[in-house]
């Protein structure tokens, strides 16, 4: 299963995908475009608090809460890894199962099983699913699990 990054432009009432139209009328290129995305992305604001829990083997389990409807697209964002690997070790683990819904973990083995069943149902479950599939997330990028 592959995981396509698709691009949204968002008005105060609607969100539309960018379609190949949009790119070839605006003159631009996929490259560009995803650039565009990334650049729009780095103004967004990120929650002024953050969910969290502890567990009990020491690993963390962070949720991002946007109230956008663009909080999993924040995995995408270029300080990702430098804002969560403090409190959650390097590298750590991601899931975003809907598009409201980016969750981040340390990199624990059992923490790591909780969390693969509880994005496979969140996913399974959402009006709006992304994927149940967990990235991992390191200083030289994100990369989507093989399972």
């Amino acid at each position: 299963m592959d995981v396509v990054i698709c691009y949204v432009i968002r008005n105060k009432k609607f969100f539309r995908f960018v379609t190949g139209w949009d790119v070839d009328r605006w003159g631009t290129t996929s490259q560009e475009l995803h650039q565009i995305a990334v650049d729009n992305l780095t103004h967004l604001p990120w929650p002024t608090q953050l969910i969290g829990a502890r567990q009990n083997d020491g690993g963390r389990v962070i949720i991002v809460e946007t109230n956008d409807n663009l909080a999993a697209s924040r995995l995408l964002h270029p300080d990702f890894h430098k804002l969560f690997s403090g409190p959650l070790g390097s590298p750590f683990w991601a899931g975003i199962p809907d598009r409201d819904t980016l969750v981040a973990y340390s990199d624990r083995r059992g923490l790591k099983q909780r969390m693969i069943r509880k994005l496979r149902k969140d996913c399974r479950t959402s009006a709006y699913s992304i994927t149940p599939r967990p990235f991992l997330v390191t200083r030289d990028g994100i990369a989507a699990s093989r399972d």
